[in-house]
């Protein structure tokens, strides 16, 4: 979805959201209009979660194409760092010593592809004004790779939805298995930010550094 009303720096044609018609995919909604029912749901739901919230994590699940299962953080809108680059490169790096096999890729969206009107940026940025100062919030957007499912059933290339989904119920289900190891690491990782949510500032610019070389230079 492609509704928030925030316009990204050279956002791919189409794919980046368009305001043609409803009828293609990735489709913005008539421009000045509100948003639509299901992404103001969304927000007001994470809103009466989050901007109390000294700690937030939100995971939204996608099935994109690619072979790999990728964790995406933002900014969606540009290619610019974001301000949470140093928690981002903390959870990655706890991440990769407690389970240095696994299996995922990790790094902002915007090194695939700029967005238009990107929901979680929109929560992000709204988080940084009016939640807590001392706060952080990380969203983060999983997105399966679809590919590995169509190689296994090839049929479903001719089934919209099995450009992007696991047709087959045993495969569904042992995709949804595939995770569980992550979910439980979220749990933990939101249980002990100290571990890598609550920086003082030499641990924060480290941290800041790291990740700029890592993603950005």
């Amino acid at each position: 979805m492609r509704n928030a009303p925030i316009d990204a720096e050279n956002p791919l044609r189409v794919l980046g959201g368009h305001r043609y018609s409803s009828k293609l995919p990735w489709y913005r909604g008539v421009e000045g209009a509100p948003m639509e029912v299901e992404a103001l749901a969304l927000i007001d739901g994470v809103r009466r979660e989050l901007l109390q919230s000294r700690l937030g994590i939100t995971v939204d699940f996608h099935s994109g194409f690619g072979w790999q299962d990728q964790i995406w953080f933002p900014y969606a809108k540009t290619n610019k760092a974001y301000p949470g680059i140093a928690e981002a490169y903390a959870f990655k790096n706890l991440l990769d010593r407690t389970y240095p096999y696994h299996f995922y890729k990790i790094e902002p969206q915007a090194l695939n592809y700029t967005t238009h009107g990107d929901l979680w940026d929109f929560l992000y940025d709204e988080y940084l004004e009016k939640g807590p100062a001392d706060g952080v919030y990380l969203p983060l957007c999983l997105e399966m790779g679809s590919w590995t499912w169509v190689k296994k059933n090839p049929l479903q290339i001719f089934n919209i939805q099995g450009h992007f989904n696991p047709m087959k119920n045993h495969r569904m289900k042992r995709t949804l298995r595939r995770h569980n190891t992550f979910f439980e690491f979220l749990v933990r990782a939101s249980l002990s930010p100290q571990a890598w949510a609550q920086q003082n500032p030499e641990q924060r610019l480290k941290h800041e550094t790291l990740a700029r070389e890592l993603w950005y230079d």
